[in-house]
């Protein structure tokens, strides 16, 4: 069985993560970041992610995105806090 798929593979090749003041520019960077998570076990990722009250804001090539997150391991939370995503078009992408 697989590992999990590269989450880097939701941004352009110019994309930028910034976690806690933190950026993370490109793909190599985002592939690095994203891989230091959780090994999962048997195929089967061991963390939960509870995305809640989403909010789309469209403007021609640009969206900004508002939604709310809820990290659940073993029998509880383990974390929560908000998203605040900002989606811009490249080409036909």
């Amino acid at each position: 069985m697989t590992g999990p798929p590269d989450r880097s593979s939701c941004f352009h090749d110019e994309g930028e993560l910034v976690v806690a003041g933190r950026s993370f520019r490109g793909k190599e960077r985002l592939s690095r970041f994203y891989g230091a998570g959780p090994t999962p076990r048997d195929g089967v990722q061991p963390t939960k992610y509870m995305i809640s009250n989403i909010l789309v804001d469209r403007n021609d090539d640009h969206a900004s995105v508002i939604s709310y997150f809820q990290v659940l391991q073993g029998s509880g939370p383990a974390a929560w806090g908000r998203y605040l995503d900002n989606i811009v078009r490249f080409g036909d992408q």
